[in-house]
């Protein structure tokens, strides 16, 4: 979790790492390493996020499995909205 929030899902993808779709989200993860001031920050950030989700705790009807499809491009190259 801490490589995906500091680097963003495009790098970990690139280093051969799959996305699966869980949720609705199916934008990509942002890089927010240079936005996060320390590490000591990120983590704080990772425990919050943990203590109102814990692992394995999504309810199934919420959970899609499946590959992540990224959106296609229209001809002037931007993603649907």
């Amino acid at each position: 979790m801490f490589r995906l929030i500091a680097w963003g899902s495009k790098v970990l993808e690139d280093q051969g790492f799959k996305r699966y779709q869980y949720g609705t989200v199916k934008a990509p993860v942002p890089e927010m390493g240079r936005v996060i001031k320390t590490s000591d920050h990120l983590w704080k950030i990772i425990s919050f996020i943990r203590s109102i989700n814990p692992p394995g705790t999504n309810p199934p009807e919420k959970v899609i499995p499946g590959k992540y499809t990224p959106p296609v491009e229209d001809s002037a190259g931007e993603a649907p909205h």
